[in-house]
């Protein structure tokens, strides 16, 4: 279950599969990826054996940035980042966090070759912080904790889960904090020319959320402008799917997400993944609960600053007899979007799948996983251009491997093990598990985990 709510506790269990354009779209050549090779330098930080890239970000081709965590002797959990050039750079713990008795880096978003934005959150000695980690030219700072807007106070437990940086200094990020009362509480925090403003609440979630509420994903395009989702419990105790706005610097009210509603008779619903391809122009995807309390794949699409309707992911309804949701949103232009998901068919094998919007139009359902696989799952979708995109995940073929499928001119491929992993992946469990394409670019980036000869769980990375 996707409940408790907050990125700690959120399993990227996920299918994907591929619903692809056929029409319409200029050719491009193939997008590619590198050889998987070990994290450089997470192998001498992991001295506990469990480590992974849970997050990956390009800014340009062959300009990325990638973090995660691993566990020291002693178990302990901590953070970490490193970017990419000519080389990938030695994984360093994320400054700051070293005396955390708990660490993850969640979430990093790089706009160009020259700067990134990170977030995730740690607790220990001196406090429980949400914090924000800023790069300069393959140069990280150090984790600055996010403060409260005056009169708000992030309480306990606070953490980034999503950031987005449209340009250099200009960031949103969002993530979640205990109230005064207890009561989890999404929250969201600018960056404007370099200098942080004060953390606020989703505006509107207090007086929709009963109980708990959680951000799931925020996604901006130039700055000020943004749109993000999550889900809250109101006062029947369902959990609905919810959608807030940024315009101009200022957010909107928070909203059920239109269309969900009516659908969501088993009460559960959540926004997990949003994605803007320009401003005013953004998908969201995630699931409801229908009557016979089945979870039930949705796309919804934001035009010219308004929500429209969810609607169920065409082809899913016939195959999905246990449960589905749609895990992954990516969008390059007002009408272009490509996302991934699964379902449980009848046999309660997990079934990949990716869907495809052009012009406006979501697609159909396409599944990505060869017969012989009995699970699969996507983790992560990201593209260059439109109908030109990649997603990533693991399946389960002998054992548990890494997987990478591409989208070319609208039609998705097979897909494949991501090259380089079978050979790390000693003991049979990998998975890619952020994958990330630059705009324009004709190679993206896959970061994820695999496990070594000893069973230790190992980072990796495609070499730049």
């Amino acid at each position: 279950m996707l409940f408790g709510w907050t990125r700690r506790a959120l399993c990227a269990c996920l299918i994907v599969a591929a619903v692809g354009l056929t029409a319409g779209l200029a050719a491009a050549a193939p997008l590619s990826w590198e050889t998987a090779i070990e994290a450089p330098g997470t192998a001498a930080l992991n001295t506990g054996g469990n480590a992974e890239i849970t997050t990956v970000s390009c800014g340009a081709t062959g300009a990325c940035a990638a973090g995660g965590f691993y566990f020291d002797e002693n178990g302990v959990r901590h953070a970490f980042i490193q970017n990419s050039g000519a080389a990938w750079s030695e994984a360093i713990q994320v400054s700051g966090t070293e005396t955390a008795a708990d660490a993850q880096l969640l979430t990093v978003s790089c706009p160009d070759s020259t700067y990134c934005g990170a977030g995730g959150y740690s607790t220990g000695p001196d406090g429980n912080n949400a914090w924000i980690l800023e790069g300069y030219n393959g140069v990280w700072g150090s984790a600055v904790a996010v403060q409260g807007a005056p009169g708000v106070s992030l309480g306990g437990n606070p953490e980034v889960t999503s950031i987005s940086c449209p340009s250099v200094g200009n960031c949103t990020a969002g993530g979640v904090y205990l109230d005064g009362g207890g009561v989890q509480e999404p929250f969201v925090v600018d960056e404007k020319n370099g200098v942080w403003g004060g953390a606020i609440p989703v505006p509107n979630i207090p007086t929709l959320n009963y109980s708990s509420a959680f951000l799931g994903s925020v996604s901006c395009k130039s700055v000020g402008n943004c749109s993000a989702g999550g889900s809250y419990s109101d006062n029947n105790g369902a959990w609905q799917a919810w959608v807030a706005i940024e315009k101009g610097g200022v957010w909107k009210k928070a909203i059920k997400l239109p269309g969900t509603a009516a659908k969501n008779l088993g009460n559960y619903a959540a926004t997990l993944s949003v994605s803007c391809g320009a401003v005013g122009y953004c998908s969201a995807g995630g699931f409801y609960t229908d009557a016979n309390n089945v979870r039930q794949a949705f796309v919804a699409k934001e035009t010219m600053g308004v929500w429209r309707a969810a609607v169920k992911v065409s082809g899913t309804g016939a195959v999905n007899t246990s449960g589905a949701q749609l895990t992954s949103v990516s969008c390059r232009g007002q009408s272009s979007c490509a996302a991934g998901g699964f379902y449980i068919d009848s046999n309660g094998y997990y079934q990949a799948f990716v869907v495809t919007e052009k012009q406006g139009v979501w697609g159909a359902k396409k599944l990505v996983a060869p017969p012989s696989m009995s699970h699969s799952q996507v983790t992560s979708v990201s593209c260059a251009t439109a109908g030109n995109c990649i997603a990533g995940g693991f399946n389960f073929d002998g054992g548990q491997q890494a997987f990478v499928v591409r989208e070319t001119s609208g039609t998705w491929g097979t897909p494949t093990t991501a090259p380089g992993s079978a050979d790390l992946n000693a003991a049979g469990l990998a998975s890619v598990n952020s994958v990330s394409c630059a705009k324009a670019a004709t190679s993206c980036t896959i970061g994820g985990y695999y496990t070594d000869s000893s069973g230790l769980r190992q980072a990796f990375v495609t070499a730049p």
